[in-house]
């Protein structure tokens, strides 16, 4: 066998073998090109700027390893079969639970990059670049770039935020409208409309955190902001309330009426007004949203528009990859040009590797800019809002906050999965917002939310577990797809991450069996309601069930005996891991938000929620730092 794998012969050769394996799981056929050399090159080159030649290396191996496996199981090496026999190769290799994974990942990223090229995108007649001319504002001279600094600058401020996303930005925005001397630090750069072409390749390169994956009995990967506005600039722009019975039993967790409804009300209603929450027009929904509706109605479920945070929307379906009308009102659009107008500054491109102390107190940071520059800020009051992935992280390299073990622990994610449909009826949900709709008809009863999320063209081509003639027949009707999500609650936080490689994160996290439950309860529903409004096949994100072809598949689905890994599953809600509470034993901050260990630092994102509130969370972060601003403005 050995012998066989250093054979030099052009198919065994990785790229002759990825070649094939290409060219068998994207088949031609109008308007889809046929995979090919060229996508593997474009695969290859994608992985060559993320991750090395290691990457590289890795892909390469296990297109090997597809192509030599062949050989036990099918008698010829995967490039020599004839193509029903190399589908159902791939089929094994997909729904192999040991397997799965890395070839999911594999098969991804061909995927991927095969329709990442302009003529799929014309072929449904989507534009392949939709940046537009960026809005120049005299603000924009306080965000420095890395070329704006000196090595060493020392920044005296009365507040460094480490920082710009929901949580900091916000808070930031509050402090300086009170007279307060505000400098942000931001690792990511700050992006206008001219650097958003919509699409999901270039996105992640640019606008994401590279590597935020957490492991367990599932792999599950974590979507997280990299830019000045933080995960505020990528994502849907879906806008919830905490639920009021989340916040009770919040309440009666921490044992304090502090984040009781009637007193939060203030300040959810502060943050919708700042960031201009309400429901789409009728165009913006969309027609999947129409047949969602009508598939609710047939079963009768709640259901309602998304609230979204837009002025002068022009749903165009690619918010998750930077608005490139700057109609979502992310805080580089809202809170951040409102903070730089009383007097704030950015220090775009610096990534923050200390907190100062001074005395036993928080002084300030000490950050490196993308061109290896030295920066310290000096100031009186510090606050970390880096976000529930890198918050936990800086702190544990410097080992802060951390007398009773706390700091990141109680992750949740709010694991989530979904389906698309096709209908005989032309949907183009790349015409309308990517999450207009929801149904929250099972949210408090069996834990799940069900919500709208269309495929573009290049994220629909990637993500759906088919192969051969079945994923032909699916991509090349995206324009008669709808595509739905499925977010489950956890009902306790069972991750954890932990800082390794100079404040590099360790993403840890156990699929629990009742979330496994709801991925699949949810999955039914949603094919309940497709099949309802008129449905000609579902595909689960389930690569052990990819295609239900009448509502009595369904029955099979109810019957599957489910894991974690069966599901293709992703997080956007990273959150808890430097819980907000009373008790410092059990909590990283107090309900003032500042570390029970270190005086005059303040936490402030995601990770000091206090549980799961089981919808999207951008808006209780937003009026959590709302509210945290007040007390902080005391303290300073």
């Amino acid at each position: 066998m050995w012998e066989l794998l250093r054979r030099n012969d052009a198919e065994a050769r990785p790229t002759g073998a990825a070649a094939a394996i290409a060219r068998a799981m994207i088949p031609e056929g109008e308007p889809v090109r046929q995979g090919d050399a060229s996508t593997v090159q474009a695969a290859r080159e994608i992985l060559a700027a993320r991750m090395g030649t290691a990457g590289v290396a890795a892909f390469d191996a296990l297109a090997q390893a597809v192509e030599w496996t062949a050989v036990a199981r099918r008698g010829k090496r995967f490039s020599k079969l004839a193509g029903p026999q190399q589908e159902k190769v791939l089929y094994q290799w997909a729904q192999n639970e040991w397997s799965r994974w890395p070839f999911l990942l594999f098969s991804g990223l061909i995927k991927g990059a095969h329709f990442d090229r302009p003529e799929h995108f014309e072929a449904f007649d989507v534009p392949y670049d939709r940046s537009g001319r960026p809005e120049k504002a005299r603000w924009t001279r306080q965000v420095l770039a890395p070329e704006d600094v000196d090595d060493g600058q020392v920044v005296e401020c009365d507040v460094v935020i480490v920082g710009t996303g929901a949580g900091g930005a916000v808070v930031g925005a509050k402090l300086a409208a009170e007279g307060y001397a505000v400098a942000f630090v931001e690792e990511g750069l700050y992006y206008r409309r001219d650097s958003f072409e919509g699409r999901a390749l270039p996105a992640h390169n640019e606008f994401f955190r590279h590597g935020t994956v957490a492991l367990g009995n599932t792999v599950i990967p974590v979507q997280v902001g990299k830019m000045v506005g933080g995960s505020t600039a990528v994502n849907a722009a879906t806008c919830f309330r905490t639920p009021p019975w989340v916040l009770e039993r919040w309440c009666d967790r921490l044992g304090t009426r502090e984040l009781a409804p009637e007193k939060m009300e203030k300040y959810f209603q502060e943050v919708e007004a700042t960031i201009n929450v309400h429901a789409p027009p009728s165009f913006a929904l969309g027609k999947a949203a129409e047949i969602f509706f009508r598939g609710c109605d047939e079963q009768g479920w709640n259901h309602a528009p998304i609230r979204r945070n837009v002025t002068g929307c022009t749903a165009e379906a690619v918010c998750e990859f930077g608005c490139p009308a700057d109609a979502r009102q992310s805080t580089d659009i809202s809170y951040i040009p409102r903070a730089l107008r009383k007097g704030a500054m950015v220090f775009s491109g610096a990534r923050a590797g200390k907190v100062v102390l001074r005395d036993g107190r928080a002084a300030g940071v000490e950050a490196t800019t993308l061109d290896g520059k030295n920066l310290r800020f000096d100031a009186g009051a510090t606050i970390i809002a880096c976000g529930a992935i890198p918050t936990p992280a800086l702190l544990l390299d410097q080992n802060l906050c951390n007398s009773t073990g706390q700091v990141g622990r109680n992750l949740s994610l709010h694991p989530a999965t979904g389906a698309a449909a096709l209908f005989d009826e032309t949907v183009r949900g790349f015409d309308s917002v990517p999450q207009s709709y929801f149904s929250d008809q099972f949210l408090r009863s069996e834990g799940f939310l069900l919500a709208g999320a269309q495929l573009p063209v290049d994220v629909g081509g990637a993500l759906l577990p088919l192969y051969g003639d079945s994923y032909l027949e699916a991509t090349r009707n995206l324009d008669r797809m709808v595509g739905s999500t499925v977010i489950t609650g956890d009902e306790y936080s069972p991750g954890r991450v932990r800082s390794v490689a100079g404040g590099r994160p360790l993403i840890t996290y156990r699929m629990t069996r009742r979330n496994t439950e709801r991925m699949r309860a949810g999955i039914v529903r949603l094919a309940e309601i497709y099949f309802a409004a008129g449905a000609k096949k579902v595909y689960p994100l389930m690569p052990r069930m990819p295609l239900l072809e009448s509502a009595g598949d369904i029955d099979e689905l109810r019957r599957l005996d489910v894991r974690p890994s069966d599901f293709i599953a992703t997080s956007w809600h990273p959150l808890g891991t430097c819980r907000m509470g009373p008790d410092r034993t059990t909590s990283v901050v107090d309900m003032s938000h500042e570390s029970h260990d270190v005086e005059r630092l303040f936490i402030v994102d995601g990770s000091t929620l206090p549980g799961p509130p089981g919808v999207n969370p951008q808006i209780t972060i937003m009026a959590l730092a709302t509210r945290a601003a007040e007390r902080i403005a005391h303290r300073v």
